[in-house]
């Protein structure tokens, strides 16, 4: 019997085995194999992230263009090439084929490799393929698809590949992606080859291969990853392609590769079958449960009954002890009854006697009441001597009870610190012996008598308190024995469960013998059951007009390349007419303020400062594009990430020359605080923190910290001028970054010469999240953003968190700063080609709320190379200019002819004044000084109000809604965080694992928490800007009731309030949610069935708590911050507008009254009036 044979004889085994076990998933799986191994396929799958040029160099190495490729997502399920009769059969999520079509239109092919929810496979068969009918190509979705589901596809393929080509953009080797998948594939024993694609991107003079491939190779040990081979391809530029002396197909690799055909393939699916076994008997799940259960012995726990026991009879012993010296003791020495107090006795016992009178008249009412007052006297000494001697040191000695045998019962507590007894005053009366003479002697009497008997009353009530602190101590104590009784419960709830576990292990370990039994052909099966269901397989149920749900022919009209633009002309026509008229405005007093504000603002705009910043993942060619701008190579530029700092380049000053940079290091505290994950005070512990048990961002960072502290120690905290070539360290070596805050490049160009400074921010997938966190910063400050995506991996996960922030501000802006550029069109085959990536990048960008962007496809390639017109760089260059010159300057231009209005109205108003007679002059001065009066009053009125509900109920809604987005929101964060990428495994494994997932969770909504509240703040802050101009225009209709005049005008421009100080920080970890993890024994019982939603929900049902807790004293501290930001704000408009009324009239009236002659004010009216 042949290899084959047996092996095919073993499959058909083992497939009747596991399909009456209920392991269908691992049935299905053996059944591929079965397959696989009796047409004698030898596999050859294809992964890597998307757009990475899969399909491209599978259309390569087939030698016909058999799959549709394009710069955006293709494939979303498994699609197999293979040699054959021309077609495609179209296979659903039962493995039936469903549809069967020709193979020769790539758009419907297309549109079937995207349908994964319909169709979960695809083969593809052309008789013109350039290799043999054994071999067969896997295409899988790209591993870093927005799409979850497209990952698990690629994992679930892997059973039957031979051996994997790994493909990889040539810009996106060093991903965490590809090293994430590629350690999985390590873990599972699958041989794989890394080939590094789209070589064509590769400019030497930036980088040279050897450098290039240099790091790759450190890369690879960086993350102990052992491809067989590395290989360097171009599907466009064939000359490009380094094979290091191997072809991608070659014979002897194929042959080694194919050790692991048939037996290995088994071999990994029986581990999984063991595994599948073991989740069906619940092995984890019981091992799981019994680990949750104390490990204390039932003697242990009688032990410690009676060492409870003991303790608390000891406790006991001694309160009683102690009560009877220190309370009893006190008590029955006790002496209350001083010389002072005897007398005050005596008085009142004198008053009591029948005979004791007051006075010789009117006796009867003045003895009543003096034998009151003695008795009132007599009361209150007494009862002051009984706080002081008896009270004071009664509480006192109880407290020192209660403390020294832990008595913390709150009640208790209360009644020791509020001690008192109420002695009757009545006792003093009743204890007084009938017929008894007051005498020094009997007075001694009287007073032993009453003291016993109030000693007997604070007798009683520090009985009272004793008896219940020996009511607390046996509480306590029953409450220890009762937690040892629950432990008691829970050993014997252990044995049961022990019991249960080894009765299943013992079946689970019956079922793997059989199942290895079967393997090795000990037990025979029917074979029967496989044969039906490869033959079922084979059944066509052919839906030849299939209706795809998706249609990958985007309808859209194409955009025009220049979106942007302003009010042509309106700048240089108003600058020209200012400028005209100001040497007219000058020469009259009562205009000369006019002239200086049309001064000042002109000036402004032609020495504004412009800050332009660039935001992108690593590789967008940020940096590649400013110096496409600049029209030079000044910024360093490579496939690997270079800006690990922000990097502004500004135009040269005096003192700082072209092509200098001053590098802007961190201070000791701001360095301690970007390695806040450490919990270190100081660099060395830094210097000495082992980095084998970081996870990869962390390790880099801090790995670059300790190569880099010895050299550049001494210029933590200083600044340091640099040249052109020290300045490409800074900037692209990690080890020099990671200790730089910020780094000023002064070169000088075109855009420098207007005052524009460009903003290079590191990538928002950068391994450091300091630069992340100072890029945000940016979007508040820039006057512009451009967004950088590359061509043919446009839009990834790590632009993600960024764009989510921009949709959220991108209201709060006064104008739509956004620029959206394509980088690398020069790698569009076709205007379709290049249309349809717009259009993906379009949709995405509504997603995330921004709609209507403005968008350019560059090649900043092309324009360094020269060829500007064909780069399409002119055309983002007129409608950037446009923006920057036109649209941000529009609102300066508009106030300069709100001035020139202005100076016509006060004009004609004193043209008016001067044609009229003495009288009419008179009663218009009198008008004047009565309108400014009435003016000041409402501006005085307005300031004084001190109320903003409008402010609290803004940030109140604003809060509101956070929650209930981030609440929102769970689905799609918990599915990122925990999946099987993440969880993997069985027994001990998965609580680990869980816990660092749900960290993860909680480390992610505390990111999207601070990025909400950061936008809440730009959000109040433009609130407040539209509140105090709706203030302003509403003064202003105030004071037209008033007046004619514009003694002011309407705030338009726009306020700017500081950012508060706040904290958001998520304390919670994993192991402080209300969770019970124990009960998830494996990563395949979390995924299958309704598991991981019923976690989901867990989590999600203390998401509201946790986000109160941090969010309640933000959302306070913001409401009174921005409420006084607002009234501030309000003042201070209403006090520029009182200097302005005062001005105002000011100018009226002096001209006036020293009036310019009507002719001279109506020649100057027409001049001015001309102007505008």
């Amino acid at each position: 019997m042949t290899t084959v044979q047996t092996s095919a004889h073993t499959i058909k085994q083992l497939y009747t085995f596991l399909v009456e076990e209920g392991l269908t998933e691992q049935a299905e799986k053996v059944l591929d194999i079965y397959e696989k191994d009796i047409e004698q396929t030898f596999v050859i799958g294809f992964a890597g992230h998307f757009s990475a040029g899969k399909s491209s160099l599978i259309n390569y190495l087939a030698g016909t263009d058999v799959l549709p490729s394009s710069p955006i997502p293709t494939s979303a399920n498994i699609v197999r090439l293979q040699k054959g009769e021309e077609m495609a059969v179209a296979y659903n999520q039962e493995k039936r084929p469903i549809a069967k079509e020709a193979s020769r239109d790539l758009d419907r092919l297309q549109a079937l490799c995207k349908d994964n929810r319909q169709i979960a496979s695809l083969s593809i068969y052309k008789s013109d393929v350039h290799f043999p009918e054994n071999i067969m190509f896997i295409d899988t979705p790209g591993v870093d698809s927005t799409d979850d589901m497209d990952r698990t596809i690629t994992e679930g393929s892997l059973h039957i590949v031979d051996h994997l080509y790994y493909v990889v953009d040539y810009n996106h080797v060093q991903s965490e992606v590809n090293s994430s998948f590629l350690t999985e594939l390590e873990n599972q024993g699958i041989s794989y080859t890394l080939v590094i694609n789209q070589m064509d991107k590769h400019q030497e003079e930036e980088v040279t291969f050897d450098d290039f491939s240099s790091s790759v190779r450190e890369w690879l040990t960086g993350y102990e990853l052992h491809p067989q081979h590395i290989f360097y391809t171009s599907m466009h530029q064939e000359h490009l392609n380094r094979l290091e002396g191997n072809t991608l197909l070659n014979e002897d690799v194929q042959e080694r590769i194919s050790e692991r055909n048939g037996k290995n393939h088994i071999q990994s699916v029986l581990k999984e079958c063991d595994q599948a076994l073991r989740h069906k008997y619940d092995i984890d799940a019981y091992e799981a449960e019994l680990e949750a259960y104390s490990t204390s012995s039932l003697e242990e726990a009688g032990e410690r009954i009676e060492a409870i026991k003991h303790n608390f009879m000891e406790k006991k012993n001694s309160l009683e002890e102690q009560y009877k010296k220190r309370v009893r003791g006190f008590l029955k020495n006790a002496y209350i009854t001083p010389a002072v107090l005897r007398d005050d006795a005596q008085q009142y016992l004198e008053s009591t006697q029948p005979n004791f009178k007051k006075g010789l008249i009117f006796t009867k009412d003045k003895t009543e009441e003096e034998r009151k007052r003695r008795r009132d006297v007599f009361y209150e000494n007494l009862s002051a001597t009984l706080e002081k001697n008896l009270e004071w040191p009664l509480r006192d000695r109880m407290r020192e009870l209660a403390d020294t045998h832990s008595l913390t019962d709150e009640h208790l507590e209360k009644r020791i610190q509020q001690f008192h007894v109420q002695v009757p005053e009545q006792l003093l009366e009743d204890v007084i012996a009938t017929g008894a003479n007051v005498t020094g002697e009997y007075v001694l009497r009287y007073m032993d008598e009453l003291s016993k008997d109030i000693l007997k009353l604070y007798q009683q009530e520090t009985e009272d308190i004793y008896k219940q602190m020996k009511e607390q101590l046996d509480a306590q104590q029953e409450n220890e024995l009762a937690l040892l009784g629950d432990e008691e419960e829970e050993l014997n709830e252990k044995q049961r469960v022990e019991e249960q576990l080894n009765g299943q292990k013992e079946k689970w370990e019956e079922k793997r013998k059989l199942l290895y039994r079967v393997h090795d052909g000990e037990i025979e099966q029917d074979e029967q059951q496989a044969e039906a269901a490869l033959a079922a397989r084979k059944e066509t149920d052919f839906e030849n007009d299939l209706e795809l749900e998706y249609d990958q022919r985007l309808q859209k009209e194409e955009q025009p390349e220049e979106s942007g633009g302003g009010p042509s002309g309106s700048k240089t026509e108003i600058r020209r007419k200012a400028e005209e008229v100001l040497p007219v405005l000058q020469d009259y007093e009562f205009l000369e303020s006019y002239a200086r504000s049309i001064k000042e603002k002109l000036s402004r705009v032609d020495h504004q400062q412009f800050t332009v910043a660039l935001f992108g993942a690593f590789s967008a060619g940020k940096s590649s594009f400013i110096n496409a701008l600049l029209g030079g190579d000044y910024l360093p530029t490579s496939p690997n990430p270079t800006t690990a700092s922000i990097n502004r380049v500004v135009p040269p000053e005096d003192n700082h020359p072209n092509e200098t940079a001053t590098v802007h290091f961190l201070t000791e505290k701001e360095l301690i605080e970007s390695f806040d994950f450490l919990d270190v005070s100081g660099p060395e512990e830094i210097l000495r923190t082992n980095t084998d048990e970081l996870e990869t961002r962390k390790r880099t960072m801090v790995q670059a910290f300790q190569n880099g502290y010895e050299e550049l120690k001494g210029h933590i905290g200083s600044r340091l001028e640099v040249s052109q070539k020290e300045f490409v360290t800074y900037v692209r070596d990690e080890s020099h970054s990671v200790f730089v805050k910020a780094i000023d490049f002064y070169v000088d160009s075109v855009y420098a010469r207007e005052g524009i400074t460009f903003v290079d921010t590191p990538g928002a997938d950068s391994v450091n999240d300091r630069h992340t966190d100072v890029s945000f910063g940016y979007i508040k400050e820039a006057d512009a953003i451009l967004f950088l995506t590359y061509y043919n991996h446009a839009f990834t996960k790590a632009d993600a968190g960024f764009l989510r922030q921009l949709g959220r501000v991108k209201d709060s802006f006064a104008v739509d700063k956004m620029f959206f550029i394509i980088n690398a069109s020069d790698l569009a085959q076709s205007e379709e080609d290049l249309q349809s990536v717009r259009s993906y990048i379009e949709s995405q960008l509504t997603f995330y709320g921004i709609r209507n962007p403005r968008m350019h496809a560059v090649s900043s390639l092309k324009a360094r190379q020269g060829e500007k017109e064909e780069s399409n760089l002119p055309a983002f260059e007129r409608d950037f200019r446009t923006f920057i010159h036109e649209d941000l300057q529009a609102m300066v231009f508009q106030s300069v002819h709100s001035d020139l209005e202005e100076t016509v109205e006060v004009t004609s108003q004193l043209l008016d004044f001067a044609a009229g007679n003495e009288e009419e002059q008179k009663r218009q001065l009198d008008k004047w000084g009565e309108e400014e009066r009435r003016i000041s009053e409402i501006l005085l009125e307005e300031k004084g109000k001190k109320e903003a509900p409008a402010v609290g109920q803004k940030v109140d809604k604003q809060f509101h809604y956070l929650e209930e987005r981030q609440i929102l929101q769970v689905s799609d964060f918990f599915k990122e965080e925990i999946n099987p990428g993440y969880i993997q495994g069985e027994k001990s494994e998965i609580k680990p694992q869980l816990v660092r997932a749900l960290d993860r969770l909680l480390n992610r909504y505390e990111k999207e928490l601070l990025d909400e509240v950061r936008a809440i703040s730009l959000r109040m802050e433009s609130f407040v800007g539209d509140l105090l101009r709706e203030r302003s225009r509403k003064t202003v209709e105030q004071v037209k009731a008033v007046t004619d005049s514009r003694p002011f005008k309407e705030e338009k421009e726009e306020v700017s309030v500081e950012t508060p100080s706040f904290t958001v920080e998520i304390e919670e970890t994993a192991e402080d949610l209300d969770i019970s993890l124990q009960r998830y024994s494996s990563a395949k019982q979390l995924f299958e069935g309704n598991r991981k939603e019923e976690l989901r929900e867990e989590v999600k049902e203390q998401l509201p708590g946790i986000f109160g807790k941090v969010l309640t004293p933000v959302e306070e501290s913001f409401a009174e911050y921005y409420k006084e930001a607002y009234l501030d704000a309000v003042s201070e408009l209403m006090d520029r507008y009182e200097e302005k009324v005062k001005e105002y009239y000011r100018k009226l009236r002096n001209n006036g009254e020293d009036a310019v002659s009507t002719e001279e004010l109506q020649e100057l009216k027409e001049k001015l009036t001309s102007s505008i």
